[in-house]
């Protein structure tokens, strides 16, 4: 009876572990370091806030049986979430503080995910939440949430994991009103794609609110790379742009001085700084302090500073609360040299609202100097988006009223903006309409009816535009009576809009540009009659001029409010310029203007404000320009900006600015321009400023957000409206810049073709009265633009009218933004990035799986998106090119119907780059330069993509420079290209890019023709006959003009071809073979083949006098031509090859040792094995499809994988020997796979030369797209090494030491497994829950452990009683 009962307990114990094989409940099972036993709960009576304690807070316990934390993920699909051992990864080192085991989670695809546990009752008090926590791509926030709603966040300490073993302390602090129930304690967690992260121990700490004193505010010091902080200064005058220490209390010792001033020789910084010496003989003191009122937060200070080279300045920067001990501190480092500029910052956490010092002091040593700059104290970016609404308003406003009761019905959303004045100008500029009706051009309101003259003011009133804008040039004509263009808007132009203006009862602002055309930053060119006359005479001739012209304006019955003296005047006003005549001297043109005008005010008892116009606020130069015209005594009202987003900077930079130059000289600041495109598409057959790449980027900046649609025009504006009022009172409002300048014919047909018929049309009308930007005639004004640039309408896609004249919703945005409005949810827009790719990665792009969809009423979603495989497969296939891809996406509407909808994108597909920082993102990295010519200032303004260029600027006449990079190149046909754009050049001036290819010189000649306007020098072919031979690649600038400036950017150096074999080249490895007329590989070598063009499979073959391909062997075929599958890549396909088994490998190989055609595969009911070489892939059937191909290489040492592997290697301090491989997979339809849906397991032979030994062991990472590396898990077993993955690419095989403390006999991986020689009869290795990465550890290995323990002591129960049965 005993010996049955053993066998059905064997019996039992099998088909149990068989249960929970099957069931995969042995991914469960796991070995904890220490279990602890919990304590039970106290009675909520005597709890108080001092003694509340959590339970298992260190994950030392159960995380599924004990029943403590709660885990409620998004979706429970392909994730991790466990109690995790420390030592189980080597790697891994724990946190300052850690016990032995934490809490680790992943998640495969991005969602969010709550670890929470539950407090029966939290008594009123304030709590402190702290942890600490590692990974990548996740979000960790505290969580403290009762059931009663009592408890309130003060600090939010959310914390951005971003690295492992970079560990993070998460803290939040929490006031709990009054005792709340059933609360909840612990994480949210947001996790992107790929996701993973370690949590250690978590605290409570808590002080009861009947006890708790006004706690004394703590400076905590934090890292400054744990937060994005915003961008607006709290600080006053910290870029010193005021001309003076205005805002700075400043105190020093006797021989200490401080002198705010500029240096024309500091290149890195040509704007005011703070100058300090000590001229003592010994160390003295210097503070420069301000004080400030600061909320709890977040905050970083920062400063920029050089100073005597190789001296420590004896200055701290520290921030000083109120309490006695309250406040942090941080020395400076020594600085460098004169215009060595380095960045110094401290972040800090305040615990409560207190009163804070910012303070750079200490004692400097005798003989220092140093110099200070962009002192700011900033908040955390999430914080400033919140308040960026009110930032300095007076009436605490923030723009978003949730009192509609004044809401109208719309088809656009528009949120009130509360408080505006009835006198806050809403304006628009409409110079352009007199010349478009002239032209033959007609505006309709919303509904179709065609607008008269006055109508179309009419209608802009209704909309709540309250004043009209109108430029005045003197004299717009050439002698025969042509006019310039752009209007054509002299004075008589001006009095006929002025008059519609009025009657429609709008005030007019005239905007005199004292030119013949249009002024600007670049361009204030004196009127043609005024041109030779001295400063005294031009005096004379402005108020000359602005008196009679505004007294016959205000004759004729226009109501003019407001005259702007000058466009646009940043650098000069009426042919003199603030550098070449100094300020004083324009200062008095500004005043001459300004001094008629309250002229005429006075005798017409007439309020006329006087406005002056600037651009650039982002360059934080306003205040340094109010305070030259204080000090010269310019007499006007308002100081006025342009902000178009795309180059004006933030909005709340704006705010600031503005802010300043109004508080600081008691002006009124307004905005004089602003707009923003409803299409990227034109309208007329004349380019517009903002168009497919150009100003068409609205989403990497945060001032860029806008769609490109009605919606996101009127967004555009109410934000500009907001952003004036939040300066306060001193804002006095806006003006919309040329609001109906639509085309005269619209140019295009239904399909988008151009309409040459009526684009001819349009020029005509544009040249004879003046509807276009400018005419022909302009030219002998303007040369330089004008002359060369002339046409039609730049911004019709800006207006307020559709290209067909027909009224659109922001006609009535003025209106709006004084009401709010109630509108139908609509999409506005959806977007999916476009993608870019090269020949050699475009099989491995991925297309998005979502799309956003934006909305009206501002929000936005992520839609689902399926896109069209054929159109996909062309994209890759097809070579260099730009393709398009056709999807649908699927959103949900309010009545909860799926609605399909279509969408496409272009995949563009280049030729692969052989220059090293061809942008310039890195400076000027990987280029010699030969003269400082050519540098990287103003490389931000003057770039084409990204934030880089190669700038250049001489003002020295005959000078040269050039920029070079040498690269070594196979032989082979290759292209160079590159842009250049800028002005300023005579007709000498030499600017190209050449290549150098030994004696031979390739050049190709640039233009310079205006800002941004970008030529594209490009030389077709470049022949380069023997392998590993240098050229240079040379931008040059040759017999400068001085003052000569621009750039280049976005150089490309790539091949385009072989060399055509009647070149008779051969390559490297021909050498010895004695061939002669041909063109052969490298397996060519020692075959002594004649008048014949192998592959690589012809080795040993002896053919003779054919064109074999890799299926020839073996035939012995004679005298044939098999062109079908000659292997021989189809020039004529760009390059695509039509050989199925082509290699994808494009880099350097040193030795193939498995490609695509001899690849077997066995199946095995689920599972699958794929053998080829003595290599094998082993995994489900659904991770390996039927027909699956694979081919393995390793990389030559000079490729370009290899050269990252070793970098990152380096990095890792890994030294031991490596050698990188690619393996390639692919289906049975030719699909390359990347991304696997699952584990799999690879097998091959001990790389040759490496050692595998109790000591060493040889370990597997796979080298990702941004060169860096992720371990896999890996064994060596019989000189076999395996490793598991899920995804195909480059992989490194490194040696390295054997952890003490693994022992892999006694631990076997999962992706230890023999290659079978036949179809496998087992089931392929276990398949892993985790990344295949030490990041996120294997809680399977302990499982499938277990159940071979189980399996093992079964089988041993069976073989004793066995053998004692034989015995008997």
């Amino acid at each position: 009876m005993k010996k049955k009962t053993i066998v059905r307990i064997t019996s039992m114990a099998m088909a149990a572990m068989l249960t929970v094989s099957q069931l995969g409940l042995g991914d469960g099972i796991r070995v904890f370091a220490e279990e602890t036993a919990e304590g039970e709960a106290s009675d909520s009576s005597t709890v108080t806030a001092e003694s509340v304690t959590l339970q298992d807070s260190d994950f030392t316990g159960s995380l599924w049986e004990d029943g403590i934390w709660t885990v409620n993920p998004t979706t429970w699909d392909t994730t991790t979430f466990e109690y995790y051992t420390y030592a189980t990864d080597q790697w891994l080192t724990p946190g300052e503080d850690a016990g032995e085991t934490g809490f680790h989670f992943w998640m495969k695809s991005a969602g969010s995910f709550d670890l929470t546990q539950l407090i029966d009752v939290l008594p009123a008090g304030e709590y402190t939440l702290t942890s600490y926590v590692m990974g990548e791509n996740a979000d960790v926030d505290l969580t403290l949430e009762g059931a009663d709603g009592n408890i309130t966040v003060t600090t939010d300490g959310t914390v951005a994991l971003d690295g492992y073993n970079s560990w993070h302390t998460v803290t939040e602090t929490f006031e709990v009103k009054e005792d709340d129930a059933d609360v909840a304690v612990g994480f949210n967690v947001a996790v992107a794609d790929g996701g993973y992260g370690y949590i250690d121990h978590l605290t409570i700490s808590g002080v009861s609110a009947e006890d708790a004193e006004p706690a004394a505010p703590t400076y905590t010091e934090v890292a400054a790379t744990d937060y994005e902080f915003g961008t607006t200064n709290l600080l006053t005058n910290g870029d010193f742009e005021t001309g003076d220490a205005t805002g700075w209390t400043i105190e020093q010792d006797a021989d200490v001085t401080y002198e705010v001033q500029t240096n024309q020789w500091m290149a890195s910084n040509t704007t005011n700084f703070c100058n300090m010496y000590n001229g003592g003989s010994d160390a003295e003191s210097i503070s420069l302090s301000q004080e400030l009122s600061l909320e709890a937060g977040t905050y970083l200070v920062s400063l920029d500073m050089d100073g005597k080279e190789n001296v420590s300045s004896g200055l701290t920067l520290s921030v000083v609360g109120s309490g006695a001990e309250a406040g942090l501190e941080k020395e400076l480092e020594k600085t460098t040299g004169f215009n060595t500029w380095s960045t110094e910052t401290l972040a800090f956490t305040l615990s409560a609202a207190d009163t804070a010092t910012i303070k750079i002091s200490g004692s400097m040593p005798a003989d220092y100097w140093g110099d200070v700059d962009n002192i700011k104290l900033v908040k955390l970016a999430s914080e400033e988006s919140k308040d960026d609404t009110d930032n300095g308003s007076d009436d605490g406003d923030d723009g978003d009223d949730t009192d509609d009761s004044t809401a109208v019905a719309a088809n656009i959303s528009v949120k009130k903006i509360s408080g505006l004045s009835d006198d806050f100008i809403t304006g628009a500029d409409v110079s352009s309409f007199l010349s478009l009706i002239n032209s033959g051009a007609k505006f309709y309101d919303a509904d179709g009816n065609e607008l008269t003259n006055q109508g179309f003011f009419d209608l802009l009133a209704s909309g709540g535009t309250n004043y009209i804008r109108l430029r005045v040039w003197n004299d717009p004509y050439d002698a025969d009576g042509n006019g310039y263009g752009g209007g054509n808007n002299d004075l008589e132009a001006a009095k006929v809009m002025g008059q519609y203006a009025t009657k429609a009862g709008m005030k007019v602002l005239i905007d005199f540009h004292f030119s013949d055309f249009w002024a600007d930053p670049a361009k204030q060119q004196a009127p043609k009659a005024w041109s030779d006359m001295t400063h005294d005479e031009r005096l004379e001739a402005i108020s000359t001029y602005t008196t009679e012209s505004l007294k016959y304006l205000l004759d004729n019955g226009v109501d003019v409010g407001m005259v702007q003296i000058g466009n646009e005047t940043t650098n000069g006003f009426c042919g003199e310029t603030y550098k070449s005549n100094g300020w004083d001297k324009v200062s008095e043109l500004f005043n001459s203007g300004c001094k008629a005008v309250r002229s005429v005010s006075a005798e017409y008892n007439k309020d006329i404000q006087i406005a002056l116009h600037f651009t650039n606020p982002e360059r934080g130069n306003y205040p340094s320009i109010a305070k030259n015209l204080n000090t010269y005594g310019v007499d006007y009202d308002v100081f006025a900006s342009s902000y178009y987003p795309y180059w004006h900077g933030t909005l709340s930079n704006l705010t600031s600015t503005l802010k300043t130059v109004a508080d600081t000289y008691g002006k009124k600041v307004m905005v004089a321009e602003t707009s923003w495109a409803t299409t990227l598409e034109d309208g007329d057959g004349h380019d517009n400023t903002v168009r497919v790449g150009s100003n068409d980027d609205n989403t990497s900046k945060e001032q860029l957000r806008y769609d490109f649609s009605v919606q996101g025009q009127a967004n555009e504006i109410a934000a500009v409206a907001q952003a004036v009022k939040n300066v306060g009172d001193s804002g006095i409002g806006l003006f919309y810049w040329e609001a109906a300048w639509i085309p005269v014919q619209y140019a295009y047909d239904e399909d988008g073709n151009v309409l040459s018929d009526v684009v001819e049309s349009n020029k005509a009308a544009w040249e004879a009265n003046g509807s276009g930007w400018a005419s022909s005639y302009a030219g002998e004004y303007d040369a330089d633009d004008a002359g060369k640039w002339y046409g039609g309408s730049a911004v019709d896609n800006q207006s307020w009218f559709g290209f067909d004249g027909k009224a659109l919703d922001t006609v009535n945005i003025y209106k709006y933004i004084r009401t709010g409005t109630k509108a139908p949810k609509l999409v506005t827009s959806v977007t999916a990035d476009d993608i870019t790719a090269t020949i050699s990665t475009v099989n491995g792009i991925t297309l998005p799986a979502t799309v956003d969809v934006k909305y009206n009423d501002g929000t936005s979603e992520s839609a689902p998106v399926v896109w069209n495989s054929e159109d996909v497969k062309t994209a890759k296939e097809s070579g260099v090119g730009s393709y398009t891809v056709n999807g649908k996406y699927t959103i949900t509407s309010d009545s909860g119907v799926e609605v399909e909808n279509d969408i496409t994108i272009i995949v563009t597909v280049g030729y692969d780059n052989l220059l090293t920082n061809p942008g310039f993102e890195s400076g000027l990295d990987g280029w010699e330069v030969s003269s400082a010519i050519i540098n990287t200032k103003d490389a931000a303004s003057n770039q084409r993509n990204g934030d880089g260029c190669a700038h250049f600027y001489t003002d020295k006449a005959g000078a040269s420079a050039t920029a070079t990079q040498t690269v070594k190149l196979k032989a082979g046909k290759y292209a160079l290209t590159g842009y250049i754009q800028g002005g300023g050049n005579g007709t000498s001036d030499v600017f190209s890019i050449k290549a150098i290819v030994g004696d031979e010189t390739y050049t190709a000649a640039g233009e310079l023709s205006g800002w941004k306007v970008w030529s594209n020098p490009t030389i077709d072919e470049i022949v380069v006959t023997e392998d590993d031979t240098e050229i240079q690649v040379v931008l040059s600038i040759e017999n400068t003009t001085a003052g000569v400036w621009g750039s280049f950017d976005d150089i490309a150096l790539y091949r385009i071809g072989d060399i055509d074999s009647k070149d008779n080249t051969d390559t490297k490895d021909d050498a010895d073979k004695g061939d002669s007329g041909k063109t052969d590989t490298k397996e060519d070598t020692d075959k002594g083949d004649s008048e014949n063009t192998d592959t690589k499979e012809d080795t040993d073959k002896g053919d003779s006098g054919k064109t074999d391909t890799k299926d020839d062997a073996d035939k012995e075929n004679s005298g044939d031509t098999d062109s079908k599958d000659n292997g021989t890549p189809d020039l004529n396909n760009n390059g695509v090859s039509e050989d199925k088994n082509e290699s994808y490998i494009t880099e350097e190989v040193d030795k193939s040792f498995a490609s695509f055609g001899d690849t077997v595969d066995f199946a095995n009911d689920d599972d699958r094995t794929v053998i080829n070489n003595g290599i094998s892939i082993k995994g489900s059937t659904s991770a390996l499809p039927a027909g699956v191909k694979f081919e393995v290489s390793s990389l030559a040492k000079t490729s370009k994988s290899y050269a990252s592997a070793e970098k990152a290697l380096s990095e890792k301090k890994l030294d031991g020997k490596f050698t990188v491989y690619e393996i390639n997979l692919k289906d049975a339809d030719g699909t390359q796979l990347h991304q696997m849906g699952d584990y799999v397991v690879v097998t091959l032979p001990v790389p040759e030369g490496f050692t595998v030994s109790s000591t060493t062991t040889i370990a597997v990472y796979r080298l990702e797209d941004d060169g860096t590396l992720t371990k896999c898990t890996s064994t060596v077993v019989d000189g076999k090494l395996s490793f598991s993955t899920d995804h195909f690419s480059t992989y490194v095989f490194v040696e390295e030491p054997v952890a003490a403390q693994v022992e892999p006999e006694q631990k076997p991986d999962p992706a230890e497994a023999d290659t079978p020689s036949t179809a496998p009869t087992a089931s392929a290795a276990p398949v892993q829950t985790a990344l295949a990465s030490v990041k996120t550890g294997d809680d399977t290995v302990m499982g499938w452990m277990i159940m071979l323990l189980l399996a093992g002591l079964s089988a041993a129960v069976a073989s004793a009683y066995g053998m004692k049965k034989a015995n008997k």
